[in-house]
């Protein structure tokens, strides 16, 4: 089965490409958050496995981040918007409540920062994470131009290739 859950070949159980459960780069960077067919992350030292998790991870290390990558995705790129190649998540939907919703999606984008805890990330990691939810709620708080906001801001993906990078660095705390 495919990382989207879709067993067809030409990717379109979903009505869109093989991309279903935002796998690829929202942020616009290039990167694809580890997902790779090749089994390796383009360019780094060490091999990856299920996924483009590196191979010297723990298995609760990689447990965490799969936990994560669900969360994040379906708080962040779960939707697509028809028409176009971008991705919504709940974390957009759910906003649109002013207030409330941002401060209800921020709570459940903690869990990642708690998973990225619970296996040792360092305090500079975590406060970059918090930073990002933070920034997440306050913003998306004002109406209208906070729900713009929240489609664009994706503070649980960029979270979790917080989280990769460290896993990735072998807890070097120079990420």
């Amino acid at each position: 089965m495919s990382i989207d859950g879709d067993d067809s070949e030409d990717g379109e159980e979903y009505g869109t490409d093989d991309d279903a459960f935002g796998t690829e780069d929202d942020l616009g960077t290039g990167e694809d958050f580890g997902i790779d067919d090749s089994g390796s992350d383009g360019g780094g030292d060490g091999d990856r496995i299920g996924g483009g998790i590196p191979t010297d991870v723990s298995p609760r290390e990689r447990a965490a981040l799969e936990r994560t990558r669900t969360v994040a995705r379906l708080l962040d790129s779960a939707i697509p918007v028809p028409g176009t190649n971008y991705r919504v998540g709940l974390d957009s939907i759910v906003g649109l409540l002013p207030v409330s919703g941002d401060i209800v999606t921020g709570v459940i984008g903690l869990y990642i920062i708690a998973e990225a805890g619970l296996v040792g990330a360092p305090r500079n990691v975590l406060g970059r994470m918090v930073f990002n939810i933070l920034v997440d709620v306050l913003i998306g708080s004002v109406p209208a131009i906070g729900d713009l906001f929240d489609a664009a801001w994706k503070a649980n993906l960029k979270n979790v290739e917080l989280f990769e990078e460290y896993l990735e660095s072998d807890g070097i705390e120079s990420i």
